[in-house]
């Protein structure tokens, strides 16, 4: 039977995640090595109250360490999944999981991805996003564009479903643009616990430092070929598409020193700019 592999990113956490782990050698291993990474013990430190409200790095490490826990328990028992995928920083648990990345550098790589933001953006700045659901993507785009010219910085960032689409910005663009979408038919509105505005151009700047230190990874050899199909979440599917999932992803080898390289990718859409897009694949 094949299966799947499905990790989330902001928003996802919460208080005390690390201590309801899956008890055994698999949990154990991985919070071992983070220890290592991070240099101290992580439960109750990345994961109390006041780390999983706004520090944007504790939150994303704890996902990534909670996700590779679980899902080498769960490969303990069933091998081979087909696929895994992730989005925004699950896309890196997935590639621990796809065995694209060790443990140690995932936790180096997102360490360095939470810090740029919490450098751009830091805790407590009025930043964050929220979930809006009943309307469509161009709809919240025309709104968002409509608050930006009224002073305030917000727009449309991920696109969950047809008719529900996350805003990113400040927070009073974002209530701004929730006032004028319940206008427009908006018919609910989730604040989202992530401390920092991702998936918009706000935050295009992270992606050169995490660039330069995938091609640091590269060259040293440490990423690796897929063992499976490999997915993270950049953009919707064309509307007709057919919702069968594709077969994995035909990469190339560098043949130099055996490392995987990925394939060359297409410029991202603005509004959707990832910190992680050279991941995706």
């Amino acid at each position: 039977m094949t299966y799947a592999l499905l990790f989330p990113g902001q928003g996802a956490q919460r208080c005390g995640m690390l201590h309801q782990l899956p008890a055994g050698a698999e949990t154990d291993r991985t919070l071992a090595e983070a220890a290592d990474v991070l240099g101290r013990a992580v439960p109750g430190i990345l994961d109390d109250a006041n780390a999983m409200r706004g520090d944007t790095v504790a939150i994303q490490l704890a996902l990534v360490i909670a996700g590779t826990a679980t899902a080498r328990t769960l490969t303990a028992r069933a091998p081979d999944p087909g696929y895994c995928a992730g989005h925004s920083v699950g896309a890196v648990t997935a590639a621990v999981a796809a065995g694209v990345l060790d443990l140690p550098d995932a936790l180096d790589l997102v360490r360095l991805r939470g810090t740029l933001m919490a450098r751009a953006y830091p805790a407590g700045s009025g930043h964050g996003m929220a979930g809006l659901s009943g309307l469509p993507e161009r709809r919240v785009d025309e709104l968002a564009a409509q608050v930006r010219s009224e002073g305030l910085a917000v727009y449309a960032s991920n696109v969950n479903a047809p008719d529900q689409v996350t805003a990113s910005g400040s927070l009073a663009g974002i209530d701004r643009l929730v006032e004028l979408a319940r206008v427009a038919g908006l018919t609910k509105a989730v604040p989202l616990a992530v401390p920092v505005p991702a998936h918009c151009r706000l935050l295009g700047g992270v992606t050169d430092g995490l660039t330069a230190r995938l091609a640091e990874l590269q060259t040293g050899g440490r990423l690796r070929r897929p063992r499976c199909g490999w997915v993270g979440s950049c953009r919707p599917p064309p509307p007709n598409r057919s919702s069968n999932m594709p077969p994995p992803p035909k990469t190339s080898r560098n043949t130099s020193n055996g490392s995987w390289k990925p394939p060359p990718r297409p410029t991202p859409p603005e509004r959707r700019s990832n910190a992680l897009w050279p991941y995706w694949s």
